[in-house]
């Protein structure tokens, strides 16, 4: 194998940066030296963004790998980044396979121009298929398989274990240019090939607040193709305990405009109907010393009721509660 891995491991780097960086002016420069065993690439992204990729032989299987990604600009955000791996070869019965594994690890890491934490975990290679166990940056876990091969398939799992709402919107919303505060915890599923991937999100935020509006809970439901996106079955309770569903579309590639679709959602009282009664849910209070327990008060109305049973008081009431959801 040889210098063959290196090459192997660069150029499917170099696959994915092309696809990433499909609508950029790209550079691409470097060289190999057999005597040495080493590989050096450096791509020039426009005028502000560059990959340096350094690869060298370490031992009879041993290689180490390191990148240095300096303003990368990836479909979610500007990236830059030290990362660096070593993963060793190691030789199967069958013939003409090899089993990789290693590690990797990242160094000053920044998202947008903020800093964020640096990522490390284990992976394995093994019939064209990489495999990402035991990944985690911070708050966030990530494990699952990436093929290798074009399309470049993917059934990759991202955990939120009590992420700052802080930075957990940072990474969504460009120049938020307000606070928040509280905990995000949950799962974002990402499956399908490369160019053209599927999120499912499944997502809880606690006692905090976003810009002006302070919660007790958040429930966000969303899923589509990347970039656009569809939030289903979600609602919001502020902290005084009106809770509201809201739905709708939703584009996560523009980040800019990430209040102005918020407000656009669809957004009304919770609401639980069947063929025998209607129930509005208008007060929903969880527990400050818990993210599971919430009181809820609820207003019933039975369908064999007469209408004139609601009167015009309560129904201002109730539309009036609709409209306390702002951002």
């Amino acid at each position: 194998m040889k210098i063959k891995v290196l090459l192997f491991l660069l150029s499917f780097v170099l696959c994915f940066a092309k696809t990433a960086l499909a609508k950029q002016n790209v550079s691409f420069e470097g060289q190999i030296d057999l005597t040495s065993k080493t590989v050096n690439v450096l791509l020039q992204i426009n005028s502000e963004g560059s990959i340096i990729a350094k690869g060298e032989k370490l031992d009879n299987q041993k290689y180490r790998f390191v990148f240095d990604f300096e303003n990368v600009e990836t479909p979610l955000c500007k990236l830059s980044s030290k990362v660096e791996s070593v993963f060793e070869l190691n030789p199967k019965p069958k013939k003409n396979q090899q089993f990789i594994e290693g590690k990797i690890s990242s160094q000053y890491s920044l998202m947008d121009y903020k800093p964020i934490k640096d990522l490390s975990g284990k992976f394995y290679i093994k019939d064209k298929v990489l495999n990402l166990s035991s990944f985690s940056a911070g708050d966030i876990r990530l494990g699952g398989k990436i093929y290798l091969e074009y399309p470049y398939k993917m059934n990759v799992v991202f955990g939120l274990d009590s992420l700052d709402m802080n930075d957990f919107l940072n990474f969504w919303v460009k120049n938020k240019g307000y606070d928040a505060s509280g905990s995000v915890r949950g799962e974002i599923k990402v499956s399908g090939a490369l160019k053209k991937f599927i999120l499912r999100g499944a997502l809880q935020g606690y006692n905090g607040f976003i810009h002006k509006t302070e919660f007790s809970n958040i429930q966000l439901n969303i899923n589509g193709v990347y970039p656009h996106m569809e939030i289903v079955n979600s609602f919001f309770t502020q902290g005084d305990g009106y809770s509201f569903s809201f739905d709708g579309p939703f584009n996560l590639s523009n980040r800019a405009e990430f209040l102005k679709q918020i407000k656009a959602l669809t957004k009304s009282a919770l609401v639980s109907d069947s063929p025998e009664r209607r129930e509005w849910t208008i007060k929903r209070l969880g527990d400050k010393n818990s993210q599971t327990g919430t009181t809820e008060l609820k207003y019933l109305l039975r369908k064999n009721d007469e209408l004139g049973s609601i009167t015009n008081d309560e129904d201002k009431a109730i539309f009036g509660v609709e409209q306390r959801l702002e951002f």
